[in-house]
């Protein structure tokens, strides 16, 4: 798929919700970025996933446009507009920030993988 690190690793630790979560909200923020970001030569959309040793999954989009994004309500009739408030009920925690030190933003979101395990047992 986007060969990141970390999602092959969630399937072969059976975490197949979070995996599937994961790829849901990542395609989001993806698709989010290439439709808002200022891409060209060198301003490359970037998507970073790190599995943290306290079992929280980290995933992040970086982009070349500087606003941040906000959740909206979208209408019924709306096609688009729905992607941060699926980010928002989905993930454990999600935010955004200007890159430091550089043109741009990065909207991430985290999984927590102990708390798929503590709703099994």
């Amino acid at each position: 798929m986007l060969g990141l690190v970390g999602l092959p690793r969630l399937h072969q630790l059976s975490h197949d919700e979070v995996t599937e979560t994961a790829v849901l909200l990542l395609s989001e923020l993806m698709t989010n970025a290439y439709r808002h970001a200022k891409v060209s030569p060198g301003r490359e959309i970037r998507a970073r996933c790190v599995l943290n040793g306290d079992g929280r999954l980290r995933i992040s989009v970086t982009d070349a446009n500087d606003t941040l994004p906000t959740p909206r309500e979208a209408s019924p009739q709306d096609e688009t507009g729905r992607g941060l408030a699926l980010v928002e009920a989905l993930a454990d925690d999600w935010g955004a920030e200007p890159r430091p030190g550089g043109i741009g933003k990065t909207v991430w979101f985290e999984l927590d993988l102990n708390s798929e395990a503590r709703a099994e047992t």
